[in-house]
């Protein structure tokens, strides 16, 4: 998903990335009711290390919004080498078109990003200071540890801590919580697979929502991805 974005080098050109999962999981919380979701992206890279692009994604809230799908916008700048710390900071623009019309909530928003990678770590804090369009501010910290297995398999571990405003206060009908994530990665071809168990916190249902809405349910997550052109090696 775009949580990736932060922590991915391209190559210099435009690219199109099409990811199919089984559910579209934001930090440990559902995003289409737990439903499989096909996710597109188009990326714009320069050498130079700037890069932007358009990523987009089915969504289920319940209804709340008139919501259909997601549309986000980002950009951003990476520098660094790949033997000593490589550094990465880019805005995103969350963006749901359906939503706000007629009694349906506008919950488009911003978040900035400031993220390091070393060898095998990744780091990354995320900051929106109006989540959701309800006017509270959040972060989200964000850590990962990839480590190489035989047979060109990786090991990817993963946590993370959502706390802020948005969460302490109770707007979000929620509080603040934790998510975790353990899996592996194989390329085969042109296509990159991933299969990993997210679990954390165990989040209150929201009030008048069906019980996939915004779960937060342990689950097993698979992904398989393809970005275009493909290359001829």
């Amino acid at each position: 998903g775009l949580l990736s974005i932060a922590g991915a080098a391209c190559a210099d050109g435009v690219t199109a990335t099409v990811t199919a999962s089984s559910d579209y999981d934001f930090r440990g919380i559902t995003q289409n009711a737990k439903d499989p979701a096909l996710a597109i992206s188009v990326d714009y890279a320069h050498d130079s290390g700037f890069y932007a692009g358009i990523w987009g994604s089915p969504v289920d809230f319940g209804g709340c919004c008139n919501e259909a799908m997601e549309l986000d916008y980002y950009a951003g700048y990476a520098w660094g080498s790949e033997d000593g710390p490589a550094w990465n900071a880019f805005a995103v623009y969350y963006t749901y078109p359906s939503t706000g019309s007629g009694e349906g909530l506008d919950a488009s928003f911003p978040e900035v990003n400031f993220g390091v990678t070393y060898k095998w770590l990744n780091a990354k804090l995320w900051y929106s200071w109006d989540f959701a369009n309800f006017d509270h501010d959040a972060y989200y910290l964000d850590t990962s540890g990839t480590f190489a297995l035989p047979n060109d398999f990786s090991l990817v571990v993963h946590a993370g801590y959502s706390g802020g405003d948005y969460w302490s206060s109770q707007v979000s009908g929620l509080s603040e919580y934790y998510d975790y994530s353990i899996g592996v990665t194989k390329s085969v071809g042109h296509f990159n697979l991933g299969l990993k168990f997210i679990d954390g916190s165990n989040l209150e249902e929201l009030n008048n929502t069906p019980s996939d809405v915004f779960s937060s349910d342990s689950k097993a997550y698979f992904s398989i991805s393809t970005t275009f052109p493909w290359s001829s090696k």
